[in-house]
Order: C-alpha cells, then sequence, then structure tokens
C-alpha cells in the first residue's frame, strides 16, 4: 500500500495530478493507522511515565508488610470494616492486590455485619486466626457461622448495650449456654453498661488466656488466675475481694504485666474494707508487672502500693475522682497513699510533681536504686491538700529527695504548700493569680521560738513564672517583684547565713504580652540584688539557649 506521502505528492508538487476516490480512500484509511499507532505509543509511554513516577512516591515504596502494619492500623474494628477494605483497594492497582492477597486484613469478624461480609471475612481470611466482636443482636444464622469458626478464635469481645437491648435473649446462645471450644483463644473481653447478674462463661475458664477485661460481669478470681493472664483489667465493683484477699490471690500471681481495677464507694460492702491490712504479712514479689491502676475505691486499697515489691513498674494510676465517694473517706485517701509511697521515695534521687489539667497530681520519680522511672498519675479532686499531705510527709520522714514543681493549671497556692516542700529546687507556675502567690510565698518568713527567721525552700535553684497569653501584668507586681528580692535576697541582718536562701541559678518571668515600662523597671531593681532574674519575652529563644546549653555539657 502506497504511503501517505507518495499518494499526495502530485498534488503537493504541484504537477496538477487529480486523486481517484480510491487514492482518497486509501489515504484516509493510513492517516488513521498512523494517528492511531502515535496514540497508542504516546499511551504507552504515558503509562511507563506514570508507572515509574507512582514508584518513585514514597508510598509505593513500602514493604510490603510495612503496608499490611498501617492498612490494619487504619482500619477500625465496626460494622463497616468490608467497607473500609473497598475503599482501600479502589487507591491503585497495587493496594488492590495488596488488599487481595493479603489474609490478615480479613481476620475482624462482628455479629452485626452483613451476613454476605461474614462469608466473605470467612473465606478470605484463609484459616488464619479471627478476632470476633459480639456487638448488636445478631440472628440465628450469623450465631451459627461465626460459632462454626470457633477453631480459629484468637480474641473474643463482648459488648453489650442493655440500654437497647434490655434482654439477655439478645444475646448469642453459645455466650448464655455452652461456650463452644476455643483452643487458640488468648484475649477475652466481656463488657455490659449495667449489672443485670450476667457471668463469665464457664467454658473459658479452662483456657490459656494472656488478656481479660471485664465490665459489670461476675466471675471466679482464682479460677480465672489460673488461665495464666498477663493482662487483667477489671471494671466490676461487687465482685472486688477484700484488700487482704486481693493481696493473696496477687501473691500468686507473678507473672502479672499490666492490673487494672476500677470500682465504686457504693457498691462495695463496707465490712470488706472495715479491717486494716496486714503489714506484718511479706511482700508481694511481681517482678513482671509494668502497670498498676488502682480508681475508685477505697482509700485502704491503696495500701496494696506499700506490699506490692514490683521493680520493673514504670506506671501507676491512682483515683478518686467519684461524686460517689465520702467526704470522709477522699480525706482519709491522702494520707493512706502517702504511707504506701515512702518505700518508693526513699528510693528516688528526683521527684517531679506536676498539677496537671485535668486537676490531678502527676508524680514522676527518677533515679531509683534496681528500679525503672515510675510514673504515678494521681487523679484527686483535691490536687493541692493531696500535695500538702505529700510534701508533709517528705517534711516528716527527713526525705532530702530534690523536688521539682510543675503547675500546668492555676490554683491556689500557699505558704503550707511550700512549706511542706523543703527540697524544692525547681517551681513553674502559669497565670498572674500563681504569680502573685508564688512572690508572696517566697517572700514571706516567719521568726520561730529561738529567735532565728525561717525562709521557705532554701534550696530552691529555678524559678520560671509564665502569665497567660494576652494577660496584663497586675500593676501590684511591679512592687511585689523588687519586695522579694530584697526580702529573700538582700544584704544580711541579724539572720544565720546557713538559714538564708541560696541565690537563684534562673529566676525566668515569661510574657507574651506588651510588658510596661514600670515592669521592666522593677525587673531592673530586681536584678540588682539577684541577677538570675531576667523578663523573657522571646520564648522561643529562651527555651532553644537551654537547648543549646545541654547540648555542649
Amino acid at each position: 500500500m502506497e504511503s501517505v506521502s507518495q499518494i499526495f505528492s502530485g498534488y503537493f508538487t504541484g504537477e496538477g495530478k487529480f486523486l481517484t476516490t480510491e487514492e482518497v480512500t486509501l489515504g484516509k484509511r493510513a492517516i488513521a493507522t498512523a494517528s492511531d499507532a502515535l496514540v497508542r505509543s504516546s499511551t504507552s509511554m504515558m503509562n511507563k511515565l506514570t508507572v515509574k513516577f507512582n514508584s518513585a512516591a514514597p508510598v509505593h515504596r513500602l514493604p510490603t508488610e510495612i503496608l499490611s502494619e498501617v492498612f490494619c492500623w487504619t482500619l477500625e474494628p465496626d460494622n463497616q470494616y468490608v467497607r473500609t477494605l473497598y475503599e482501600l483497594a479502589l487507591v491503585g492497582r497495587r493496594w488492590y492486590s495488596h488488599v487481595k492477597a493479603s489474609t490478615e486484613l480479613w481476620t475482624t469478624v462482628r455479629t452485626d455485619q452483613r451476613m454476605d461480609d461474614i462469608r466473605l471475612i470467612l473465606r478470605k481470611s484463609k484459616g488464619r486466626l479471627l478476632r470476633v466482636i459480639v456487638k448488636g443482636s445478631p440472628d440465628y444464622d450469623v450465631s451459627r457461622a461465626v460459632e462454626a469458626e470457633s477453631q480459629r478464635w484468637e480474641s473474643f469481645e463482648c459488648f453489650h448495650d442493655w440500654s437497647q437491648y434490655p434482654s439477655l435473649y439478645d444475646l448469642p446462645y453459645w455466650i448464655r449456654g455452652r461456650f463452644p471450644h476455643t483452643p487458640h483463644l488468648r484475649d477475652a473481653s466481656i463488657q455490659f453498661t449495667m449489672r443485670v447478674g450476667a457471668a463469665f462463661p464457664e467454658g473459658l475458664y479452662g483456657y490459656k488466656l494472656r488478656h481479660v477485661r471485664l465490665s459489670r460481669v461476675e466471675f471466679d478470681w482464682r479460677a480465672l488466675l489460673e488461665t495464666g493472664l498477663v493482662t487483667l483489667d477489671v471494671d466490676s465493683p461487687d465482685t472486688i475481694p477484700a484488700p487482704e484477699q486481693l493481696c493473696e490471690l496477687l501473691s500468686k500471681w507473678p507473672q502479672l504485666v499490666q492490673f487494672r481495677l476500677v470500682g465504686c464507694r457504693r457498691a462495695i460492702d463496707e465490712s470488706r474494707y472495715d479491717t486494716p491490712l496486714n503489714w506484718t504479712r511479706p511482700q508481694i514479689l511481681l517482678l513482671s508487672l509494668t502497670s498498676l491502676e488502682l480508681k475508685y475505691l477505697p482509700p485502704q486499697y491503696l495500701l496494696l502500693l506499700g506490699r506490692i515489691d514490683a521493680p520493673n513498674c514504670a506506671t501507676v494510676t491512682i483515683g478518686d475522682q467519684n461524686v460517689q465517694l465520702e467526704d470522709s473517706l477522699v480525706q482519709e485517701m491522702p494520707p493512706l497513699l502517702c504511707s504506701a509511697l515512702v518505700p518508693i521515695f526513699r528510693s528516688a534521687r528526683l521527684i517531679n510533681i506536676q498539677v496537671t489539667r485535668r486537676r490531678g497530681l502527676c508524680i514522676s520519680l527518677t533515679g531509683q536504686a534496681k528500679q525503672l522511672p515510675i510514673r504515678l498519675d494521681i487523679d484527686t479532686s483535691r490536687p493541692v491538700e493531696t500535695l500538702s499531705v505529700v510534701g508533709g510527709l517528705l517534711k516528716s520522714r527527713q526525705i532530702r529527695t530534690s523536688v521539682t514543681l510543675d503547675f500546668e493549671e492555676q490554683v491556689s497556692l500557699t505558704e503550707k504548700t511550700l512549706g511542706n516542700l523543703p527540697t524544692l529546687r525547681q517551681i513553674n507556675v502559669v497565670g498572674a493569680a500563681m504569680c502573685e502567690d508564688l512572690m508572696r510565698c517566697l517572700a514571706h518568713s516567719e521568726v520561730d521560738t529561738d529567735g532565728k527567721r525561717r525562709w521557705l525552700c532554701l534550696d530552691l535553684e529555678q524559678v520560671r513564672m509564665s502569665y497567660d497569653w494576652e494577660e496584663s501584668i497586675p500593676s501590684s507586681h511591679c512592687a511585689l517583684l523588687p519586695d522579694l528580692a530584697q526580702r529573700r535576697w538582700g544584704p544580711e541582718r541579724d539572720d544565720d547565713p546557713w538559714d538564708r536562701p541560696i541565690l537563684p541559678e534562673e529566676f525566668a518571668i515569661l510574657t507574651l504580652g506588651e510588658v510596661s515600662a514600670e515592669f521592666k523597671q522593677a525587673v531592673r531593681d530586681a536584678q540588682n540584688i539577684a541577677p538570675a532574674i531576667e523578663l523573657v519575652e522571646n520564648e522561643e529563644r529562651f527555651f532553644m539557649r537551654h537547648v543549646d546549653s545541654h547540648m555542649y555539657m
């Protein structure tokens, strides 16, 4: 067949050759063929460029194992689980093939899913162990389909909202009666929104469970501990044993790693804790324990801290923020808590206390001999009162551990609070009200019966006062700051030099708003007595200076 240039050569050279109909048709076909070839070539080139560009993207360079892990964290175990998998598969060809071939993504079965979705998950999981979530009121066919795969259950979770499903018959029949055989089951979680007399399934006691979470469920403590648990989360007040019985149970539980116990004051019989805990018994050694949480319990349960010897425990959470706690029990809580913390405080090199924004205390203990740093989260409705009791304990026991105090929440600061912290080395306060309280406390002194003047926090080395955003500095602070410097660090009079406060290494006043000329003059006057006092108007540069100094130490 003639080429396009050959057919039209006479026309373009001006020879006056007229084309026939056949030649025009051949020309059109040649043009169409050439254009199709050009389109295919350009499309192929675009596809190659697209593949090359996509393969260079970071998300496409991820190894298959990491991509599977990302997908697993993306998927929420809700009734739209399969729909989410479909949406991931529609992103691209690689994701589609990965979702289709990865059996670990098809391992979550919920009883409130459609029957077709459940069959799809069971088919694509291809023998993998399953996570079974019982929610809602499943029909008989769904219950039978899930029970038929009980040999593959690895995790079992049941959440039942009695406000929506007020009858036990809304649960699958194998929860109310004979529990299926589950040889691979390791995790079990049963949570009810109210107590209705539901019990932990008898069939689960015979398996080697690892993690159990129970809420409003009756169960046998001894039988459950014999399953080899390493994590237990109990929110069932009526099943909590007395403190002495609980100590006996924990002593037979050396493999315990995480323990969470949540109670309720009115749900526990008072006779259970009327008898004080026996301190003459040997301590309970729990080498594997890393996390302990005791919340909404009578104060006597806090004495467990004094009996438990857990050298690897890193987090302890204690709480009494419960409207059902009586005032007498709330007042009893701090002394009992502090009595249990005495051995921990004695072995600490540094104690950092924070008054957090959730109206509680966070006590971090570092530098302990043969122990990890411990974080004590104390949820208390009276943080300042509890802080005073903690400080009183340190003072009365002559514990010379250095203390730092950090306020994230504005509270009222008194001389009693600081007076109970004689080893305070660092304090951070926020807000104009707390700054004023701190300056008044540091300027306060008393004369004892022996005629010596006593100051608060003699070893205080670092002070940071931060004013809130757009918070103006009160005019009264212009007189308070120089007065503090004069009283606390001014020229010595008749005072014993050993009883006078040391000059601070840092006294920073951080402000984000405009500062009046009067306050700047007050800072300069105070600097003449204590050179460490400085006004910080560029907070970023101030903290970067400290980072740089630590980097080259």
